[in-house]
């Protein structure tokens, strides 16, 4: 059987609950259907913000570097953020 559920975007509650449940997150950006959304995770808690955020709605995409503007504590990163199909 094939997949038809449609990725629906979070509530402005949902995504607080979700950003500010997650270890080390101090930015981002709440992603909408078909688009991608991003959290910025310090150094320390890469790991834990990515477990955390596949045992919600949300599925790791890409991460990276952050911008030279964009200052991290301990070489923090930026998660790209997808919703789970």
């Amino acid at each position: 059987m094939q997949e038809t559920s449609i990725r629906k975007s979070l509530t402005a509650t949902q995504w607080d609950r979700i950003f500010y449940g997650c270890p080390g997150a101090w930015a981002g950006n709440k992603p909408e259907p078909n688009q991608a959304g991003t959290v910025v995770i310090d150094g320390g808690n890469i790991l834990a913000a990515a477990q955390y955020l596949n045992r919600q709605r949300l599925r790791v995409l890409y991460a990276k570097a952050p911008l030279p503007g964009i200052w991290c504590s301990d070489d923090g990163i930026i998660l790209g953020i997808g919703l789970r199909r």
